[in-house]
């Protein structure tokens, strides 16, 4: 949920369609519906939002189009199901965010790029301390590494298991500490306990909690609701933010 079209109220995303404030449809691009979406702002220092798609009608693979109009910015077509699929900022090498799927074989930066790599796709995590994102899958925090084209582990929840089957999600991940990085909610193997883990990271950057943002606070309460999705926010945020002074919402850079 979020208001994608500037009227003050929130729109109901859904799949490859979405849902005015008031009940009518917005846009449907009829491409049926896929176990992965992701809404939030892919391009630098902008306020638009876009949606990231996959799709299982082994035609129309993965989309990136205009959260407003429904408009495709950009589509990867695959006559596979194409069931997952991921988006956030990796790679500071490319501006924006990066997006791939469980069929891509890599990702696609917002310019259209693609570069080939070995990806976790299930789920994202603001874990350490610079402004890019980690990847968060099979009890395992991952950092993307441009040099290696895969993923180094950060932190090995021993012990734990996600849930899902090979969606692979945790019980929860936000920010529910407030510093703006988030927390890992899991289950223990035998389903007796939960843990809570928490970035032991130094971080020179500081923002509100990302609570504070509706877009969030939205994908925060519908994590549980589903297929679970990893939490995303309602404007830009990477690694171009860095020294940038943008001001957005009350938010400083």
């Amino acid at each position: 949920m979020a208001d994608v079209d500037g009227d003050g109220c929130d729109e109901i995303t859904s799949g490859s369609c979405c849902i005015d404030h008031d009940g009518t449809g917005l846009y449907s691009l009829r491409m049926g519906h896929g176990d992965a979406m992701h809404l939030t702002s892919f391009f630098p220092l902008s306020d638009a939002l876009q949606v990231w798609n996959c799709h299982e009608n082994k035609h129309d693979g993965t989309e990136l189009r205009d959260a407003r109009t429904g408009q495709v910015l950009f589509q990867y077509f695959n006559n596979a199901d194409v069931g997952r699929c991921m988006a956030a900022d990796i790679d500071a090498r490319h501006p924006g965010l990066e997006m791939w799927s469980s069929r891509s074989g890599g990702y696609f930066t917002c310019s259209g790029e693609f570069v080939k790599a070995h990806l976790p796709v299930n789920f994202a995590v603001w874990w350490d301390g610079d402004l890019l994102r980690e990847m968060l899958d099979h009890e395992t925090i991952s950092k993307y590494s441009p040099e290696l084209g895969d993923s180094i582990v950060l932190l090995q929840m021993d012990g734990c298991q996600f849930n899902n089957g090979t969606k692979s999600n945790p019980c929860l991940a936000a920010d529910i500490v407030g510093d703006w990085r988030e927390e890992v909610v899991v289950r223990t193997a035998d389903s007796r306990h939960l843990r809570i883990y928490l970035s032991s990271v130094t971080t020179p950057y500081r923002f509100h909690t990302f609570l504070s943002d509706p877009v969030y606070r939205h994908s925060v309460t519908t994590q549980n609701i589903a297929y679970n999705q990893p939490t995303q926010v309602g404007f830009y945020f990477g690694a171009e933010l860095k020294g940038s002074g943008r001001l957005f919402r009350g938010w400083q850079f």
